[in-house]
């Protein structure tokens, strides 16, 4: 990752400590075991969330150890390394670019950076045709307002809320809301209507239908004649 070309709410903090507890098997003595050893233990703190630096690890760069202390009677190495630490830490309320990766009737999950998934939710109250997502596919750029961030497990959960940041993109939506409004109005009305010409009439189809014959019949005599 370039230090001076970060993505969007990526910081850097540099010669951050962290101290590791290493198997017996890494001893100092053999550099290349021992390298790979803070390697490995530091890879699996990616992705999670540091509250050291308040936001999540994204990855590593420089390290250096400056600190080791002897195996416990548990056989493990501790060391402390400084390490340049890449952080994602976007603020409540901000938005960023995202990309779809799964869509329902109630929800949608995007990727940010293309490593943290963010969950955006249907309203309960808000029927799946007005929703915004309702139009939104696999594979789609969006863009997402952050709502929460809950990093109290092991892999934090975001929320977030669908962004239209697009005039055009608002209009389009709105009139695809107001024709579908008006479709269920009119196929409501026309339901109506019909229910109250029943009940006025009953016998109107059949009216009609006796009309038709006397019509026919008249042609017909005429004919004759």
């Amino acid at each position: 990752m370039d230090p001076n070309n970060l993505p969007k709410f990526v910081y850097l903090h540099k010669n951050h400590k962290f101290r590791l507890k290493l198997g017996f098997y890494a001893a100092p003595s053999n550099p290349k075991t021992f390298s790979k050893s803070i390697k490995d233990e530091l890879q699996k703190l990616k992705f999670t969330f540091c509250s050291d630096l308040n936001g999540l690890i994204m990855g590593f760069g420089k390290i250096s150890s400056n600190e080791l202390i002897p195996a416990d009677i548990r056989h493990c190495i501790s060391v402390g390394v400084n390490v340049d630490v890449f952080i994602f830490r976007p603020p409540i309320g901000s938005t960023i670019e995202a990309v779809v990766n799964q869509t329902s009737d109630s929800h949608i999950s995007c990727l940010v950076h293309n490593l943290f998934n963010v969950s955006i939710m249907r309203p309960d109250n808000q029927p799946f045709n007005n929703w915004s997502g309702s139009k939104i596919k696999k594979d789609d750029k969006i863009h997402v307002k952050f709502l929460s961030f809950d990093h109290t497990k092991k892999l934090p959960h975001i929320t977030g809320d669908i962004v239209i940041n697009n005039k055009n993109e608002c209009n389009n939506f709105k009139d695809e809301q107001h024709h579908s409004s008006i479709k269920s109005l009119n196929d409501k009305n026309s339901k109506n209507i019909m229910k109250q010409i029943e009940k006025r009439d009953p016998y109107s189809s059949s009216s009609d239908s006796e009309s038709s014959d006397e019509i026919k019949h008249t042609t017909f005599s005429k004919t004759d004649d």
